[in-house]
């Protein structure tokens, strides 16, 4: 009976220290992907408002409004998010945001995560701004695509290629070394010349 009783208990503390770990775990990886968007969210609000002089936002409102939709476009729907503009100038192109996520752990208990960031656009020359820039996508040393697009426009996403006994696993930064999957590529800006690898899984 002592041990059937010291099993139960085991079991239970087992348990509670499964739960404490999954509940950390999901929230360091909220953290990581809120921190993710954030950063995303306002860099490319920022950089519309440089390069797209005709359809990029002109003022606060637009730039704030911009900002929130491509920050929500990137996230779950299993949560809830609260968006505070702390600073915002469309003219000088300053943006400060908090935002704070609700979410249910797994134990049905309400968590928060909140984050604060401020980003202020870089200056850029006229040069920057107009001009044709070369889009380049490899897979292993072989050019796969390449394009030549205006300097300020999304990135063209080619198609998916295919690899024997391999998997496609999203394209990488050559420069920065960030991977995108394809449709997080498409939404990206293109500021100067940019090349990205293929990358890949094998198959289990």
């Amino acid at each position: 009976m002592r041990n059937i009783v010291m099993g139960i208990c085991s079991l239970g503390i087992f348990f509670l220290v499964l739960m404490i770990g999954l509940t950390i775990s999901g929230r360091q990886k909220r953290a990581s992907e809120l921190d993710t968007a954030l950063n995303l969210a306002m860099e490319q609000a920022l950089q519309m408002l440089v390069y797209n002089d005709d359809s990029g936002p002109k003022s606060d409102e637009e730039l704030c409004a911009v900002f929130e939709n491509l920050f929500l476009a990137q996230l779950s729907a299993n949560a809830s998010y609260q968006i505070e503009v702390l600073d915002v100038s469309a003219q000088s192109g300053i943006l400060s945001v908090r935002v704070t996520e609700t979410y249910a752990h797994l134990n049905g208990r309400t968590g928060h995560i909140s984050l604060q960031k401020m980003a202020v656009c870089d200056q850029v020359t006229q040069e920057d701004l107009y001009g044709k820039r070369n889009l380049t996508f490899y897979v292993g040393e072989q050019i796969y695509r390449q394009y030549e697009l205006d300097a300020g426009s999304a990135l063209t996403v080619p198609r998916t290629p295919f690899k024997d006994n391999e998997v496609f696993a999203g394209w990488q930064d050559m420069e920065s070394k960030e991977a995108y999957a394809p449709e997080e590529l498409g939404r990206l800006i293109l500021q100067g010349n940019m090349e990205f690898y293929a990358l890949w899984e094998p198959i289990e």
